[in-house]
C-alpha cells in the first residue's frame, strides 16, 4: 500500500502535485522543518481511484471487547 505514490515536497508557495499519484509534503514550507508534523503522523496512501492522499493513524477497531472472566 502506498508504494505507487510519489511524495512531492514543496519549498516555497504556491506549490502544487503535478499528477493524481503524488502527495504533496509541506512540513518545509509550513514548519521550517523536516520532521514536522507531516511526517511524523501521516502516510501517504494510495486509494481506491488510483489518487494517492495522506491519511493518519489507523482505523478503529470494528467491535469492543470486554474482559470476561470465569466464575
Amino acid at each position: 500500500m502506498g508504494c505507487d505514490c510519489k511524495i512531492t515536497h514543496c519549498t516555497s508557495i504556491p506549490c502544487s502535485t503535478t499528477g493524481q499519484a503524488e502527495c504533496l509534503w509541506t512540513d518545509w514550507v509550513i514548519e521550517k522543518s523536516m520532521n514536522g508534523n507531516q511526517a511524523r503522523h501521516f502516510s501517504c496512501i494510495k486509494r481506491n481511484d488510483d489518487s494517492c492522499a495522506w491519511y493518519r493513524g489507523s482505523a478503529p477497531p470494528k467491535k469492543d471487547f470486554m474482559d470476561i472472566e470465569d466464575p
